[in-house]
């Protein structure tokens, strides 16, 4: 049996398989990095019910997007409607802010903020963003899903929206505190 396709010799059966495998390979690390990437922020602008579950669990708006950027990059002011503490679907605890713009032309618009806590480089983070607001962290680790750090709601903070220069995938910094 011959194995070249359309009797091109250049093009063989055992070619085709290594670039199957090629694709294969290079689609799984894709969705790895996407994955990691969007637990870092997510970008709604529907300003939907934050008690709406999500249809996969992962704590996103019900209809969002997380790829899709709809609010510009820049500085916000924003109010703290709550945070829960969650754990996605790779089973990796986190806790999740929900954000409602105030001012620009976004004024009304619901942002997520995550801080994945699986590891002490992102559990620092969270603890950067809870001392801005002068909160003790206590045992966060030990709390049971669901709301958390309840002093918190109706705070007003400024926030950035950035572009991870890596992926290009939005994501939030909290800048500052406002009193």
């Amino acid at each position: 049996m011959n194995n070249s396709v359309n009797n091109n010799p250049d093009f063989t059966i055992e070619k085709c398989k290594l670039a199957m495998n090629y694709l294969i390979n290079f689609f799984k690390q894709l969705e790895n990095a996407s994955t990691t990437a969007s637990d870092q922020m997510k970008v709604s602008s529907e300003p939907e019910n934050h008690n709406t579950p999500s249809p996969n669990g992962n704590g996103l708006y019900s209809n969002s997007n997380p790829f899709q950027i709809t609010i510009p990059l820049g500085e916000y002011e924003v109010v703290i409607e709550k945070l829960e503490k969650k754990i996605s679907q790779k089973n990796k605890e986190y806790i999740q802010w929900y954000l409602e713009i105030l001012n620009t032309d976004e004024k009304g618009k619901k942002i997520t903020k995550i801080n994945m806590i699986d590891n002490e480089k992102y559990i620092s983070w969270l603890l950067s963003d809870l001392n801005r607001f002068g909160v003790n962290p206590g045992d966060f680790r030990q709390s049971p899903c669901g709301l958390i750090y309840p002093e918190l709601t109706g705070k007003k903070a400024i926030i950035e929206v950035k572009e991870n220069k890596t992926n290009g995938n939005p994501y939030v910094i909290l800048k500052k505190a406002i009193t």
